[in-house]
């Protein structure tokens, strides 16, 4: 099966088309660089980004796309790795929330 065979198999609420594709690729690599940009590593002392081969993200509520969760994770040599969750310093009305 092609992956075009396969994209049409899809149901239509799970296919996502070419233009958003690149859009969402885009978003992605810059994601990917800003965290670089920040010195996120998986190991302490690693190059930024460069040990990590995972990106999770997760939001509060179904539908509420703001101020989600970000987790990275790398492999190690026996293929396992933990996620860990990424702190971002809060905003203002952040301040006094529980962790």
């Amino acid at each position: 099966m092609t992956k075009r065979m396969c994209y049409r198999c899809y149901t239509d609420h799970y296919r996502v088309c070419l233009g958003a594709r690149q859009e969402i690729d885009q978003i992605i690599h810059d994601l990917a660089f800003a965290l670089m940009r920040s010195g996120v590593s998986y190991n302490d002392g690693g190059n930024p980004m460069r040990d990590v081969d995972r990106i999770t993200i997760e939001f509060r509520d179904n539908g509420v796309f703001s101020r989600p969760t970000v987790s990275i994770a790398g492999r190690y040599p026996d293929g396992h790795g933990c996620p860990v969750e990424l702190c971002f310093e809060p905003y203002p009305d952040e301040e006094e929330e529980e962790a």
